[in-house]
């Protein structure tokens, strides 16, 4: 995962200082969607996905590092049911995922 973050981000023909802000807000949403998924107010994946993604388009908007966040929707479909409730489990391994691609990006915006 950390490599093929890695080469998204090298990838991507934003200017560099750009790509690191976007990275480090990328991050922190990443952060907070952790602790997002213990919200028993969101009971389904679909919500949980939403309100990750509109809030990734709000931070970042909806064109910055589109590569990167194309990878994070396919380990987040791995994990999570289109929509359907969230599981105990299902919430652990969305919030262990989402605090490693923090770190991830946190990394990549240094």
């Amino acid at each position: 995962l950390r490599t093929r973050l890695i080469a998204a981000y090298d990838a991507d023909a934003a200017p560099r200082e750009a790509k690191r802000e976007q990275a480090k807000d990328l991050a922190a949403l990443y952060r907070a969607a952790a602790k997002l998924t213990e919200d028993p107010a969101i009971a389904t994946s679909g919500e949980l996905l939403r309100r990750v993604r509109d809030a990734a388009g709000l931070l970042i908007g909806p064109q910055a590092l589109q590569a990167i966040r194309r990878i994070v929707g396919s380990e987040l479909a791995s994990l999570l049911p289109t929509d359907a409730p969230l599981t105990t489990a299902q919430r652990t391994s969305a919030a262990e995922l989402f605090r490693k691609l923090a770190t991830y990006l946190e990394e990549l915006a240094q």
